[in-house]
């Protein structure tokens, strides 16, 4: 069932979501919350997590 259904690589997931992440039409609230649930998954540290939140910003 997990083979089938489940994420066989989160944190490599988590990378490829956030490359494409930007703020687009979303509130700051709902960027920050998306930006906050993928950041848990990556193994970055601050200043690469501060880069990638400044990209997607508009």
């Amino acid at each position: 069932f997990k083979e089938a259904f489940c994420d066989a690589d989160p944190g490599a997931t988590a990378h490829m979501q956030m490359e494409k992440l930007v703020q687009g039409m979303k509130t700051a609230d709902e960027y920050i919350l998306l930006f906050h649930e993928l950041a848990a998954w990556t193994k970055y540290n601050e200043i690469a997590h501060v880069e990638h939140f400044k990209c997607g910003l508009h």
